[in-house]
C-alpha cells in the first residue's frame, strides 16, 4: 500500500460515520460495516449516502496529502539531482565572499586594467557556466561590488572566459586568446585553459551541483540515507549530513579531516526555493563560519537543465572574443606553439563582439 493510500485510510479510520462500504484487498465482494473497521487490508472505501461535510473533509485531506507528498518528493529529487545530474546544465550564479586576508585581490577597473583591490570587503564573482561530462564553458566576471552593481545590460564588462569540448580547450584573458588542440597532452601547470575551468567548476559551480560541497567530481556522490561520505580532490575525508525541515532540504553539516588528521567543520543553509522548474533546488546557499556569521553566499540567478548533451557549437570561443585581444596563441597537437596578432575581422572569428554583463 503506498503512502497516500495509507494516510487516507488512517484519517478515515478516525471518522466514525455509519454505513461504510469497504472493498478489502484481493476480494471482489464487499463488506458492510456500521463503523470504521481495521484498515490494514483495505484498499478503497466509499460512503453510502455520505453527508456533504464528510465529502468536503475528504477533499481537503486529499489536497493536503498531495502537497505533503510533493514536498517529501522534493527531498528525494534534491538528492537525485546530486547523485544523478542532468546531461547538460546552463547556470548563472553569484558568489559573494568575505575577504579578510591581508593579501591583495586582483580586480578590473572600468577601463579593463588589472589593479590591486583593498581587502576586508565583500568580493563578488559572477559566473556563467555551461557544463556536461565531456565539456564545459565558464565566464567569470570579477570586480569590486560597486563596479559590478553599477553595470547595466548595455554597459561593457570584461570577463575571463574558458571552454573545453572533448580534447579541445581555450582560454580568453584580458589580452590573449589561447587554444589547445589536444588539451589532455599538456600538464595542468602548462594549461591555462584547464586551470581556469577547473577553478570555476571544482571550487564554485560544483557547489551548485553538489548540494553546496566543493572539490568533488559532479555526479560522483552517493547518498546513504541523508548522509554523504567521500574523499575530496585534496584527499580529505568528508562526512556531510543533510537536515530536512518541513519536508524540504534545509541545512548541511560537514566534517572534514585533512591529511594530517586535523578536523574542520562546515555549516551551510539552503533558502529561497524560487525555481519553478526545479522547486527542490535552493536559489541561495549561505555558508556560516565557526562563530555562526555569514562567510560566503551563493545566489543562483538562473539554471536550465537538459537530458540531452549539447553540441560542440555551444562551447566554441567565437562569441566570447573581444576587441581588446592582442594575440592568438595556439598549442598544436604536436606540442608546437604558434603565436600571431589577433585579427577581429578574420573569417573564423567574424562573430567577435564586446562582452556584456548579464547576471539575472
Amino acid at each position: 500500500m503506498n503512502m497516500i493510500n495509507r494516510l487516507i485510510l488512517q484519517f478515515v479510520s478516525k471518522l466514525h460515520f455509519p454505513d461504510w462500504i469497504w472493498f478489502p484487498r484481493g476480494k471482489t465482494q464487499f463488506n458492510l460495516f456500521r463503523s470504521a473497521p481495521n484498515f490494514n487490508s483495505a484498499v478503497y472505501c466509499i460512503f453510502r449516502r455520505p453527508p456533504a461535510q464528510v465529502l468536503l473533509k475528504v477533499l481537503v485531506l486529499l489536497a493536503a496529502i498531495n502537497v505533503t507528498a510533493a514536498q517529501s518528493d522534493r527531498v528525494q529529487q534534491f538528492k537525485d539531482f546530486v547523485a544523478h545530474p542532468p546531461a547538460s546544465v546552463k547556470c548563472v550564479f553569484r558568489q559573494i565572499t568575505q575577504i579578510t586576508s591581508s593579501s591583495t585581490l586582483l580586480g578590473i577597473t572600468n577601463q579593463g586594467v588589472v589593479t590591486n583591490l583593498p581587502t576586508n570587503h565583500l568580493g563578488t564573482n559572477i559566473f556563467e557556466v555551461i557544463w556536461q561530462t565531456n565539456a564545459a564553458l565558464v565566464r567569470n566576471y570579477f570586480s569590486e561590488p560597486a563596479y559590478i552593481l553599477s553595470r547595466t545590460r548595455t554597459t561593457e564588462c570584461v570577463a575571463h572566459s574558458a571552454g573545453q569540448f572533448n580534447s579541445y580547450a581555450w582560454d580568453i584573458g584580458v589580452s590573449a586568446f589561447v587554444e589547445y588542440e589536444n588539451s589532455p597532452s599538456f600538464s595542468l601547470q602548462d594549461n591555462i585553459a584547464q586551470q581556469t575551468i577547473n577553478g570555476a567548476i571544482d571550487r564554485s559551480f560544483s557547489r551548485v551541483m553538489n548540494a553546496g560541497l566543493q572539490l568533488v567530481q559532479i555526479g560522483s556522490l552517493q547518498w546513504s540515507g541523508n548522509s554523504l561520505a567521500y574523499t575530496d580532490q585534496r584527499g580529505w575525508r568528508c562526512q556531510a549530513d543533510l537536515i530536512v525541515s518541513n519536508a524540504m532540504p534545509s541545512e548541511m553539516f560537514v566534517t572534514l579531516t585533512n591529511l594530517s588528521g586535523q578536523v574542520y567543520h562546515q555549516h551551510f543553509i539552503y533558502t529561497l526555493f524560487s525555481n519553478t522548474t526545479l522547486p527542490f533546488l535552493p536559489s541561495q546557499i549561505t555558508y556560516l563560519n565557526a562563530q555562526g556569521a555569514t562567510s560566503m553566499v551563493f545566489d543562483i540567478g538562473h539554471i536550465d537543465v537538459s537530458s540531452i548533451p549539447l553540441s560542440k557549437s555551444s562551447f566554441e570561443p567565437d562569441n566570447y572574443l573581444h576587441r581588446r585581444l592582442v594575440s592568438v596563441i595556439t598549442y598544436k597537437s604536436s606540442g608546437e606553439r604558434q603565436e600571431s596578432l589577433f585579427d577581429v575581422f578574420q573569417t573564423r572569428r567574424s562573430r567577435s563582439r564586446h562582452l556584456f554583463f548579464s547576471y539575472v
